[in-house]
């Protein structure tokens, strides 16, 4: 069953996103209002991040803050979709999931529907890549996004992307660390799709049987080289704001000659672990 939320709520809501949030620098200037398309030269991200279980975290913050200093213009907001369920409640919780999984699919549509123009970015980390794809599943079959970037994934290797990318007009990025503590315990406590194996984030996704890759998802693997932008391979090093600048910030901007390392990524980085 899919959950609607009234108008007026979701109206309310998203105003709050647009310009309040974990907005990266300058919090104060209000982006363009839901009601008031912005025009094609105006048209600037608008990029919307999805927090662990843990919920909103300086890490979060940091994460805003590096796409900010890496080149990002436009709105830079986050969710925290886990409100008072933190932690392993948020993890296990799948009628939470689905609820905010709509509200955050809602969200996208209203933006897309209103700014159409408008490039629109979803990242997601950890627990929060699961409600990312799960809110993209929940799209109208004619509203997409520009772009998906999944950091240290908590879904099961094996769940299929395929709804959620054919919501992804340009590229989808999974970042990957096999060094991924973290991720280790799902063995024990489970992917956020409830499936007790070392998630995604560690391992990589397996395209489903007789697909031989996910044709716009590039998983990059952990590069030790990172270590200088301050990521160890852990499960949180991708979210400073010197990783955030260097490396994802591109993505968005288009600007991926600033991030040599990502030359070469492979589709079936879980090849390499």
């Amino acid at each position: 069953m899919r959950l609607t939320l009234p108008g007026k709520v979701l109206g309310a809501l998203l105003a709050l996103l647009l310009t309040a949030g974990c907005q990266a620098d300058q919090p104060s200037a209000a982006a363009p209002s839901a009601d008031q398309p912005v025009a094609a030269h105006q048209a600037e991200p608008y990029v919307l991040h999805l927090p662990g279980i843990a919920g909103l975290l300086p890490v979060d913050e940091s994460l805003m803050r590096g796409l900010r200093d890496g080149g990002v213009t436009g709105t830079i907001v986050c969710y925290d979709w886990t409100a008072e369920d933190r932690g392993l409640r948020a993890l296990s919780d799948s009628v939470r999931h689905a609820r905010q999984a709509e509200v955050v699919a809602q969200i996208l549509a209203e933006i897309r529907r209103n700014e159409p123009d408008r490039p629109v970015y979803l990242i997601g980390h950890s627990g929060g890549a699961g409600i990312a794809v799960w809110a993209l599943e929940r799209l109208p079959a004619d509203v997409m996004i520009r772009g998906l970037i999944l950091l240290a994934p908590a879904l099961s290797p094996t769940y299929d992307l395929r709804p959620a990318l054919s919501h992804v007009d340009g590229q989808a990025y999974a970042l990957v660390s096999e060094h991924d503590p973290v991720l280790a315990a799902t063995r024990w406590f489970g992917t956020i799709d409830r499936v007790n194996v070392e998630a995604a984030g560690r391992v990589g996704f397996v395209p489903p049987e007789g697909v031989e890759t996910y044709d716009n998802l590039v998983q990059v693997p952990y590069r030790r080289e990172w270590i200088k932008y301050g990521h160890i391979g852990d499960h949180i090093g991708m979210m400073t704001s010197r990783f955030a600048a260097a490396i994802l910030a591109p993505l968005i901007t288009g600007e991926t000659d600033a991030a040599p390392e990502l030359a070469g990524s492979s589709q079936d980085s879980h090849d390499r672990h």
